[in-house]
């Protein structure tokens, strides 16, 4: 690429339709996060052939895995916000003192959680699961992907990065190489082929983070030929730039954290329902986490046109930004998550090789993918808040629907053994309150009074 095309690119085009310009970003991040959720679906699709027992323990070990990482997502956040600003003030050199900052920050946090997961991943297991054979799989599968703490954390921030910069295109090909390469370390890790040992759960945690290190690779491959003029490992990280991308950083931080506490919660109470149920529960959770891809690249396209609106001063361009893109998530979203509805039982039979366990996934999944839609709807617009740097707005929003309602109307259902279809209903409850608070939230909310 030019040196002209790039910086055409890295200051974008501010005239551009606003369909279009939310396209341009989204669409590459959507590419990219669908690769991701590939990684997901490979390991159910292939620790499913080993029973529910395995599947569940990948279930439980993926989502404690997913807490661990959540922090590092909030320093992303925080990169993102900051990078998008410097584009709106045309001012490229500080999107590379940023992208610095983050990573020498992702890795020390990293390595903080990775000490923290190995330290706490038995007792949290033995104490959500009620099956002795799912925990010591869910501790086999941990042990072999809490490393890649240290690799992730550094992709995000790439990712942020490119997204920030309005170049979306090289996430994107960082993550579908990341996940060729997953799928490949599972086939040969989880069932010993190409020479390689069968290691079942052990496995897929193994070519989970074999797969990490490749995007990584490919990441610093793309940021050493694209970002070096932005000052890409030229630029040393200033006191007053770590200051404020600490100060976004953390409530987002946090968001995430509690988020996928909830979700591990959420996790450990459906838990109490039977080993099926957990297994279905899980399959609807990765199903619905496909056709709720969009959001994330409408989302991440919001951040970034709010930040580079914040930028130019123009906070009435930013407000606007936010409601469109909400409204086009929950479009997207409606179209994609209709045709799963409709051949839910078909699709779960993918996954699923028990007939009673996918008559019992089915309805969960449909409403699954309902309430999906509407939390969609409302992550975009928790998304607008963090790129105006306003965090602890977004810290709110998530969780008041999450921790208030969802888990607490989920627990007495379980407790009163209605089952996962009431619990199905409480959680598509809970998300059209959300979807309603966040939109009105949104409407009233002076950008003013907030930007940080």
């Amino acid at each position: 690429m030019a040196a002209g095309t790039h910086k055409q690119d890295l200051l974008g085009s501010y005239k551009t339709d606003k369909l279009q310009r939310v396209s341009e970003l989204a669409v590459p991040i959507i590419a990219g996060v669908i690769a991701t959720n590939i990684m997901g679906m490979v390991d159910a699709l292939m620790v499913g052939h080993l029973g529910n027992a395995p599947l569940a323990a990948v279930a439980l070990g993926g989502q404690w895995f997913i807490l661990l990482f959540a922090p590092l997502l909030g320093l992303a956040g925080g990169v993102q916000a900051l990078v998008a600003r410097a584009v709106g003030e045309s001012d490229a050199k500080t999107t590379g003192r940023v992208l610095n900052l983050g990573i020498v920050l992702a890795l020390v946090l990293a390595a903080t959680l990775l000490v923290c997961g190995y330290a706490s991943s038995f007792f949290v297991m033995s104490h959500i699961s009620q099956n002795p054979e799912t925990t010591a799989h869910s501790i086999d599968y941990l042990w072999t992907r809490l490393p890649s703490l240290l690799f992730i954390g550094v992709n995000v921030v790439f990712r942020a990065y490119w997204v920030g910069v309005s170049l979306a295109k090289w996430s994107m090909v960082s993550i579908v190489s990341l996940s060729l390469a997953n799928i490949l370390f599972n086939y040969a890790l989880i069932f010993g082929h190409f020479g390689a040992p069968a290691l079942g759960v052990t496995g897929a945690g193994l070519g989970s983070t074999l797969a990490v290190i490749v995007g990584l690779l490919v990441n610093f491959g793309f940021a050493l030929k694209f970002a070096r003029s932005s000052g890409f490992l030229r630029q040393s990280p200033d006191l007053q730039t770590t200051r404020h991308l600490l100060n976004i950083a953390y409530p987002e931080s946090i968001r995430q954290l509690l988020f996928c506490t909830g979700v591990v919660a959420l996790y450990a109470v459906i838990a109490q329902l039977g080993t099926a149920e957990l297994a279905a529960f899980y399959v609807v959770i990765v199903i619905c986490q496909l056709a709720y891809l969009p959001h994330l690249g409408i989302g991440g396209a919001a951040t970034t046109l709010v930040g580079e609106s914040v930028g130019r001063q123009d906070l009435v361009d930013a407000k606007r930004w936010g409601r469109q893109t909400a409204n086009i998530s929950l479009v997207t979203l409606t179209l994609v998550a209709l045709p799963v509805a409709i051949y839910a039982p078909e699709i779960l039979g993918l996954f699923l090789s028990d007939n009673k366990t996918v008559l019992l996934a089915t309805l969960p999944l449909q409403l699954a993918l309902l309430a999906h839609v509407l939390d969609g709807y409302s992550k975009t617009i928790c998304c607008a808040f963090i790129g105006a740097g306003a965090t602890r707005i977004a810290l709110a929003l998530t969780m008041i629907p999450q921790w208030l309602i969802l888990l607490p109307a989920s627990g007495i259902v379980v407790y009163l053994g209605w089952g996962l279809n009431a619990a199905m209903w409480v959680f598509l409850a809970s998300m059209t309150l959300s979807a309603a608070f966040c939109g009105y939230w949104w409407a009233r909310t002076n950008l003013q009074n907030v930007v940080v």
